[in-house]
């Protein structure tokens, strides 16, 4: 549902690249050297800010954050990100009693 408020290029790439199988990252945990994080939080903002997305042209006010980050990481980090053990839980397992992983998802 959010990439269809993107539109455009975003909502294509989500229709036709994501498969069943695909992870949906989460802006919850997020890491990486200084150099990564700035080049991820540049893009963010150019994404976010992009005067093409369909929101912008309707001017509805709806957070984005999540497909955002999804749409660049799978577009310009594939290979250099980690998700899932040993980084963090299951999302909304609640899986509190986990010691192999770093962070425990709510």
């Amino acid at each position: 549902a959010r990439f269809s408020k993107m539109g455009g290029k975003y909502d294509q790439w989500y229709r036709t690249k994501i498969q069943a199988k695909t992870k949906i990252l989460n802006c919850g945990i997020t890491g990486g050297s200084r150099p990564m994080i700035m080049k991820l939080l540049r893009r963010m903002t150019e994404v976010l800010q992009d005067p093409a997305l369909a929101i912008r042209k309707k001017q509805e006010d709806i957070n984005l954050n999540m497909a955002a980050l999804n749409y660049i990481i799978y577009n310009e980090f594939e290979g250099s990100f980690s998700s899932g053990a040993p980084v963090h839980s299951v999302y909304k397992r609640f899986e509190a009693k986990r010691t192999d992983v770093w962070f425990i998802h709510k």
